[in-house]
């Protein structure tokens, strides 16, 4: 009978997620759970190269294998083999992941389930086969049950550089000014267009915040530019527009300052859970079924049960019953609600 791996001297393990965002995030559950169960191996992690911040100072990786767009699957396998690894983690489970971990050499090796099939079945036919909800931290941890790796129920873990906090630090309070209440930051953007509440729901919102004292920052990506030069033009009181204009770590400053985010289904989101940040978020074509809530967090996820959700995983372009009534019909008064009660449990 073949051994399990707590039984043998683990030295090297190495840990596989390419992408995206919040994935990577929620990946740091099972580094920290692996780590709590092999403490004396070393873990290595392997992703995409504009992840890699997110992962760079986390104390339980030990070196990253990065991978490039234009790096080649040859190459990133003779760098997994030339380590030597005792086990191989998969949490991508794509072609890719899986060519990682078969050629690696490695004599133990999981893979995470993505229930692709079920979550086909729930977008495609509105069948639903989740017998339980399991929030995909989880479902990464479940991969490494069978070799007595627990859960320590903690979240999700984002760590900062210090140096460059102290630095940024400055400028965040030069932006946010006289603050008299808080600072509040509101996540605008998405991949997709069907995950983004719509400006001028933020730009309410923000209204209402800034009336009260509050500071306002924007974060997102480049991609988000535009939906927050709209909350921009919709407001007569101007706002921190971080989006597009900082990386990763910077955008982490931020929301670490943050007494609340305000976010949609995005990395962003589980960026803030990583932070302990008190969360309100927004989902619309995306239901709790495909594990992307927020993860032990001080949070409230506000839906609108509406019978064609969930109608992507990724989100859409366009509403493919062309209503958008998922984030049309969340109105602004009741994330204004929820702030509210959130902020008033106190200050983290």
């Amino acid at each position: 009978m073949r051994k399990k791996p707590e039984q043998e001297r683990v030295k090297r393990i190495l840990i596989i997620r390419l992408g995206a965002i919040g994935d990577v995030v929620l990946s740091s559950v099972a580094v920290r759970n692996i780590q709590n169960d092999f403490p004396e191996a070393e873990i290595d992690f392997c992703t995409k190269h504009r992840y890699v911040p997110l992962i760079r100072h986390n104390p339980n990786i030990q070196k990253i294998i990065s991978v490039s767009d234009d790096t080649g699957n040859a190459e990133i396998i003779r760098k997994i083999r030339k380590h030597a690894y005792d086990m191989v983690v998969d949490l991508q489970g794509n072609i890719k992941s899986r060519l990682f971990s078969f050629f690696s050499g490695s004599r133990f090796r999981t893979r995470s389930s993505m229930m692709r099939f079920r979550r086909f079945m729930l977008v495609q036919f509105r069948i639903n086969l989740y017998r339980n909800i399991i929030p995909v931290p989880i479902r990464f941890l479940n991969a490494v049950r069978k070799w007595g790796v627990s859960d320590d129920g903690k979240g999700p873990d984002l760590f900062i550089n210090s140096k460059l906090e102290e630095r940024f630090a400055t400028r965040i309070e030069k932006d946010a000014g006289p603050n008299t209440q808080g600072f509040i930051v509101l996540a605008p953007g998405a991949g997709r267009a069907t995950k983004r509440w719509p400006a001028d729901k933020y730009s309410e919102l923000a209204k209402y915040f800034l009336n009260r004292g509050y500071v306002i920052a924007l974060v997102g990506g480049e991609e988000d530019r535009s939906v927050g030069r709209e909350i921009q033009d919709l407001l007569k009181n101007p706002v921190a527009d971080y989006i597009g204009q900082l990386s990763l770590q910077e955008t982490a400053i931020v929301l670490k300052k943050a007494d609340l985010v305000v976010t949609n289904d995005t990395g962003v989101m589980h960026m803030a859970a990583a932070l302990d940040r008190k969360i309100v978020s927004l989902f619309g074509p995306t239901t709790v079924h495909l594990g992307f809530f927020p993860f032990r967090a001080s949070a409230v996820v506000i839906e609108k049960d509406i019978p064609c959700r969930p109608c992507s995983f990724h989100g859409t372009d366009q509403c493919p019953r062309r209503h958008f009534n998922c984030m049309l019909s969340i109105d602004s008064r009741e994330v204004v609600r929820e702030a509210d009660r959130l902020l008033s449990e106190g200050s983290k």
